[in-house]
């Protein structure tokens, strides 16, 4: 919506009052989350959602060092599974079919789809993937260009962001740039 914003020409004072706005909630509402124990968390309605969401916040800062005979890979779980999938490939993979971590990721055909995509078909199916979605991008953007009004850009903008923006969270979620957020990859993970 923010990038729809940008594009149809709402003010640049409005757009960063917006963002401002945006970070002060999100500073609040992080600090909300964790200088509230889980149990009065767990009171609020939807309150396991906000003990997840701060969990994986706390997970994800958490980086100290731990030796790998005490590394409990079943503890951290599919992010762990992720970083094998994509470090024990090569540049062409292991071949496809040959995944050893889809039997250890719950969401291996969802949301770590781009983990096993690497594990299979290595670097250079994973950078494959990469440029079919830049290509779907810039044909979008070709859409965008030719649009005979206003209405029809904002539309293919609206589309265009939320597909590169999906992708770019799903790919940064496997390469653990950010934390877990549970979103798949636009087109090729399993589901609806």
């Amino acid at each position: 919506v923010y990038l729809m914003m940008f594009i149809g020409r709402v003010s640049a004072r409005k757009l960063l009052i917006l963002g401002g706005g945006i970070v002060a909630f999100v500073t609040v509402f992080v600090a909300f989350l964790l200088a509230t124990p889980d149990k009065t968390l767990e009171n609020i309605p939807m309150g396991h959602r906000f003990t997840t969401v701060k969990s994986r916040i706390a997970d994800f800062t958490n980086k100290e060092e731990v030796p790998a005979a005490k590394f409990d890979i079943d503890g951290d779980g599919q992010v762990a599974h992720a970083r094998i999938a994509v470090a024990t490939s090569n540049v062409v993979g292991k071949g496809p079919g040959n995944s050893v971590q889809r039997d250890f990721l719950s969401q291996a055909f969802s949301d770590f789809i781009y983990a096993i995509i690497i594990e299979e078909l290595g670097l250079v199916g994973g950078i494959a993937l990469i440029l079919l979605f830049i290509f779907l991008i810039w044909r979008l953007m070709v859409v965008i260009i030719n649009a005979r009004d206003l209405y029809g850009s904002l539309l293919v903008v609206g589309v265009m962001a939320h597909i590169s923006v999906q992708v770019l969270i799903n790919i940064a979620v496997v390469t653990n740039t950010i934390p877990n957020t549970g979103i798949p990859l636009p087109f090729i993970s399993y589901g609806g």
